[in-house]
């Protein structure tokens, strides 16, 4: 191929690196659709202390036999939550679902605690969390079936690990070139008749073929599409 050929073909496969980015920003395939309903905790009191406000709730459902209430801390825009148990715990996990003033779902968030006081640590929350609930997931040994973050599907993980290697082989290929421009001068002809040349290539094939593996693995745990061994944790 010509001098001329590498470089249409850098150009294009800079374009579809551009286009492979713009696909996942636009149809983003692993955004969450969640689809639960607030439920409205009650209000056991609010006071007011040095500018900040703070909104005492009663937990409600299953998970009131594990978290008394929570203090929800507003300071500004700032705010913090901070739960109260019925006890000490070895280990507890939940679910908090932070819902804006429309009443939806924002995100969800897991919270991991081992050796608990009475009380857990302060956690902070996004700024348009108008209201939260709290479903309580694992309590010391005792599993209690609840999975609020798999919405992702499998197909949806597989389609952006794929498209997210290809625009990183584009992109890696088409920079590829832009070094040996900047760099090879008056030798670009050669290096581009190399054995070298097909083996920078065969290289940059190779990584983002192990960056899909790596990629959609870490994914399927995220949204737990994939069992996770998990160590117990030592006394």
């Amino acid at each position: 191929m010509t001098l001329q050929g590498w470089r249409l073909m850098a150009i294009i496969f800079f374009a579809v690196a551009i286009f492979a980015i713009l696909i996942l920003l636009l149809f983003k395939p692993l955004k969450n659709k969640y689809d639960y309903n607030c439920r409205e905790d009650k209000l056991l009191k609010t006071e007011k202390k040095k500018g900040a406000r703070y909104n005492v709730f009663g937990v409600l459902g299953r998970s009131a036999y594990y978290l008394d209430k929570y203090v929800l801390k507003q300071n500004g825009r700032k705010k913090t939550l901070i739960c109260d148990y019925v006890r000490n715990f070895k280990f507890i996990s939940y679910y908090i679902l932070l819902f804006n003033k429309h009443d939806s779902v924002i995100k969800i968030m897991e919270v991991n605690e081992y050796n608990t006081a009475f009380c857990s640590k302060p956690i902070k929350l996004p700024k348009k969390c108008v209201k939260l609930n709290i479903v309580v997931k694992n309590v010391d040994d005792q599993d209690l079936n609840i999975n609020l973050t798999g919405e992702v599907s499998k197909a949806s993980v597989i389609f952006f690990s794929i498209v997210e290697s290809i625009a990183l082989f584009c992109f890696l290929f088409g920079f590829r070139h832009l070094l040996i421009e900047l760099i090879c001068f008056d030798t670009k002809q050669v290096f581009l008749r190399d054995n070298f040349d097909t083996y920078s290539i065969l290289l940059i094939g190779l990584f983002a073929l192990i960056n899909y593996f790596i990629i959609s693995s870490r994914l399927k745990r995220t949204y737990h599409l994939k069992a996770v061994k998990v160590k117990k944790r030592g006394k």
